[in-house]
């Protein structure tokens, strides 16, 4: 029973905070598509699919090596790219290191920001909604005064931690 809630809690939670993230899904394949394009007119059809996987002579290739290097898996790409020779070295640098920098990070964290962002806000509302149904009574008062000492004794105070789920992050 309260597995199945809490996964439930966070399912709710993900998908309340996926209308933010689809902007930024938008994005992420915005720049993909550009950084595959790119890559397309730098070293396609150089016959370095024959050389490594990572290559950009076609579409989905191309995408796949941009979302590897977004990802963080740039070195593997780089590396191979250079030794395959199909392009100045300066020129095959430049466009995974722009790639990784745009890419990795400053949109796939953003990315990974809204979801985190959601999960806190879900949080943060669930804190208030219990503070309120408690506030009125005896009982309800004495137990938050209890948990407010638990976790000042603890030498946490509520910004320095989150709790999903009834489990405590950091």
């Amino acid at each position: 029973g309260r597995v199945w809630g809490s996964l439930n809690k966070a399912l709710n939670t993900f998908y309340k905070g996926i209308m933010p993230v689809a902007s930024l899904a938008v994005l992420v394949l915005l720049f993909t598509l550009i950084f595959a394009i790119l890559g397309k007119e730098i070293f396609g059809d150089t016959g370095l699919a024959e050389k490594t996987r990572w290559n950009y002579d076609k579409p989905i290739p191309a995408i796949l090596t941009v979302m590897a290097i977004f990802t963080g898996e740039w070195a593997a790409a780089l590396h191979e790219t250079i030794a395959a020779d199909v392009a100045p070295k300066g020129m095959t640098v430049f466009f995974v290191v722009s790639a990784l920098l745009i890419g990795h990070f400053v949109v796939i964290n953003l990315f990974v920001a809204e979801l985190v962002n959601a999960f806190v806000a879900e949080e943060r509302t669930e804190k208030d909604k219990k503070a309120k149904a408690t506030a009125g009574s005896p009982e309800g008062e004495e137990q938050q005064l209890l948990d407010e000492n638990e976790s000042h004794t603890k030498g946490e105070t509520d910004d320095d931690r989150l709790t999903l789920n009834g489990v405590t992050c950091f």
